[in-house]
Parts: structure tokens; sequence; C-alpha cells
């Protein structure tokens, strides 16, 4: 079971304050025996009173040091059941010493039994409701024990001088019915009181759980704040480096520095294309993956169809570049069963930026495959490499924007570092996953499952 120790620790600071309200108790006693006979002439068996209230003092003198040692073990963790069972200790002592008081000045007769709805009341902000009701069951019995003991052997009974004038214990019918009125008026003041707390903590459960959430979504909002911001920063430094050779170049070409010599002054021209070629590149990148972030693709654009049918016609206008790189692009085996529902171009645009990628990083003599099989209501698709492979503490940078293997930066100096990032979005938005395996020098292999259509679910 795991533990609420948010509950815990609510449920020690309240134990700690009841220590604290039964010096306040214990001081009203005191000044109740003194006053009343000070001012109304009631004369009590003060011996036994004080005694009950020494007694009050000494065991709340021991629950105010647990109740200090339970708050320093907080952080190092107190059990929900140590403490529950903290707080029924205090309220059956408690009731039992009330009873004891009470008995030692009037018992049956006086009025203060009234003092049991107060720890009713306590019980149902400490404790459960189950444990609330066995507290009014012991209080009841206590009283009720008292009283009938009191009213079958009178002696036991403490008369209270100056108080009333006759004897009340004597009548039967006084004593039960200040019995059952005190039961009725106890579970009654639990059943209201058990009822309040109870909606009080699922309010308070609810505010505690939209608090999390508004937590954590805050806290989500400042990672998108932070990842917009990287990524506003990463773009800005992307299109002023060529932007800025396109500048000294044609500065070059303006001033005439290049006229003397025509096949120099081409080259600033080519360099400058070059540049804007990169550039577009990269826009086309930024809007490829400002389309897929967008929070609902136009499933209306969606189409069903068959992947193997993709994977066919990408693997055949990428094996012309592969023979001149001298690799080896094969297709293995292709599940029967894959026909999805898809935005067609945007999955065709998966599966070109991992075989292109595959390519890139294959030397000569290296071999690529693609393959597809299913697995339960999707179809899986895989390419394979001979590669280079990629670090395995970059791996989990792989599909962040504008992220490149530093590895892979050394082998093509030019790149965006968005293909991948794109192509996870894509299939993130159309409910499926991607994922990479890849050991330095022994190559990758990169796979993406998508959701087969609804139909063949299951057949």
């Amino acid at each position: 079971m795991v533990e609420d120790y948010a509950a815990v620790n609510r449920l020690v600071a309240r134990t700690h304050w009841l220590t604290n309200l039964r010096w306040l108790a214990a001081a009203g006693v005191i000044a109740t025996v003194l006053g009343s006979q000070w001012a109304f002439g009631i004369r009590l068996n003060v011996v036994p009173v004080f005694g009950v209230t020494g007694i009050l003092l000494f065991y709340n003198l021991i629950f105010h040091y647990h109740a200090g040692r339970l708050e320093a073990r907080l952080k190092d963790g107190v059990s929900w059941r140590e403490v529950n069972h903290f707080a029924n200790l205090q309220i059956s002592a408690d009731l039992i010493v009330l009873m004891l008081l009470l008995h030692y000045s009037g018992g049956v007769e006086n009025p203060l039994s009234s003092f049991f709805i107060f720890h009713m009341i306590i019980a149902s902000i400490l404790l459960s409701s189950a444990a609330t009701y066995l507290q009014a069951t012991l209080a009841t019995g206590l009283f009720a024990a008292m009283a009938i003991v009191e009213w079958r052997w009178p002696a036991f009974h403490h008369h209270v001088q100056g108080f009333l004038s006759v004897e009340l214990l004597s009548d039967g019918k006084f004593v039960l019915a200040s019995v059952a009125t005190l039961g009725a008026t106890v579970y009654l003041t639990v059943y209201l009181t058990a009822s309040i707390a109870r909606e009080l903590r699922r309010r308070e459960a609810q505010l505690v759980e939209a608090r999390d959430h508004q937590e954590a979504a805050n806290d989500r909002l400042h990672d998108l704040e932070a990842r917009k911001s990287r990524f506003m920063r990463v773009a800005a430094h992307q299109l002023r480096a060529p932007l800025g050779a396109i500048q000294s170049s044609l500065r070059v070409v303006l001033d005439g520095y290049a006229r003397q010599d025509p096949e120099k002054e081409r080259e600033m021209i080519a360099r400058s294309v070059s540049r804007t070629e990169s550039m577009l590149s990269l826009l086309n990148d930024l809007l490829a993956l400002s389309r897929a972030k967008e929070s609902h693709l136009e499933e209306k654009g969606w189409t069903r169809f068959n992947l193997r049918g993709i994977i066919e016609k990408v693997c055949a206008l990428y094996k012309p570049r592969a023979g001149e790189k001298g690799v080896v692009l094969q297709m293995g085996p292709l599940a029967e069963t894959d026909r999805i529902e898809a935005d067609r171009e945007a999955i065709e645009d998966v599966v070109s930026n991992l075989l292109s990628n595959a390519i890139k990083y294959t030397g000569k003599g290296g071999t690529v495959t693609v393959a597809s099989f299913r697995e339960g209501d999707f179809i899986e698709v895989q390419v394979r490499d001979t590669g280079i492979g990629i670090p395995a503490g970059e791996i989990k940078d792989l599909f962040t924007e504008f992220y490149r293997a530093s590895n892979a930066r050394e082998v093509e100096r030019e790149g965006t570092g968005l293909g991948l990032s794109i192509a996870s979005e894509i299939v993130k938005r159309h409910g499926g996953d991607i994922s990479v395996r890849s050991e330095v020098g022994q190559g990758s292999s990169f796979s993406f499952k998508l959701p087969l259509a609804g139909e063949q679910h299951g057949s």
C-alpha cells in the first residue's frame, strides 16, 4: 500500500494540536473547580478531581513528547497506521479521564457530561468514520457503566454539595433518560460531524489533485517555453550563418573585387546559391515540423493504403543514390497485412527520411535493409544499416529539433537536424511510436509502428 504522506503529515500535526489543547483543558478543569467553589459555593471533592487532572497532565506530557518525535521523523517516513493508533489512543484516554472527572464531580447529575460531544467532534476531525463510531460506543459505554454503577451502588456516588437540593441519582428514569440522551446525542454528533469531515476530506483531496494537475501543467508550460526559446535560438543561428555567408559573397561581387577574375566571381555567386538552397531546405523542414506539430492532423485527408507500396516506391527512388555510394539497398521480408489509414505523403516522408539517413551514414560496401512485420494491431517498419552507428549517450536526444549526433556531423557537415524530429512528430500524430537501436561502428536500426486500419484488427 502506498502511503499518502500529505495525509500522514496532516494527522501528525493534528495529534500535536490535540496535545496542546489538552494543556488548556487541564487548566480549565482547575479553574472550574476553584471558580465554582468561590463563586457559587459548590463543594467538590477536590483531591480525586485534582488527582485525575494530574494523570491527564502526566500522560499528555508523554503524548506531547511522542507527537514531537513523530514530527521529527516525518522526513524519514512515518506510517499512517502508527499515527492513527496514536490518535485513537489519545481520544480513548481522554474519554476515560472525562468519565473519572464526571464520577468525582456528581456523576450522572453533572451537566458537563455534554463534554463527551466535544471529544466526538475532535474524533471526527482526526479519525476515520469507523474509528469515530467506535469511540462514540466507548463514550456511551463508559457513561452508561458509571451511571449504572452509581445508581446500583449509591456508595460509589460523589454527590456535589451546594449544586442540587436532591439526589437525582435515586430516580432510575432520570438515569436511563440521561444515558439514552447522551448516547443518542453522541451518535448523532458523530454522524453529522463525520459526514461533514468526509465531505471536507473529499473536497480537500479534489483541491490537492487540482493543485497537482495545475503544477504539472505549469511544469509542462515552462518546459514548452524553454523548448520554444531554444528552438527559436537555434533556428535563428541556423539561418544567420548562411545569410552571413551570402551577404559576404555578394558584397565581394558588388564591390568589384572579383570582377577581374570571372572564375572567382562565379565561385562567389555559386556559393551564395548553395547557401540559399541550404536556407530553403531549412525553411522547408521548419514548415514540415510545424505542420507535424499541429494539435490535430487533418484526418479528412487520410486514405487507406498498403504500406508495402510506399516502401517499394521509396526504395526504388533511393536505389540509384545507394548505388553511387556503393551501398547495397535491399528489401527484407514485408508483411502481408499492412493496410493503414494515414496521410500517405507524410508516411512517405518518414520512410524517405529514415532511408536517406541510412544511406548517408553507411560507407561503401555497407548494406541498408528495409523490412516490415505485423505486431498485434500494429505494423512495424524497420530500416537497418551497417553504418557508423550512434554513440549510446546521444541516442536519447536524437529526435530533438536541430540535434545531430557528433559522429554524423563529422561525416556530413551539412544538415538541419530536423528530419528525425519531423518523422517522430508524424508517427506520434498517427498514434504510433518510433525508436532506435544502435552501436557505434555496428550500424543502426530505426523502427516505427503504426496502427493497422480498423477492419484488420484481429483478422
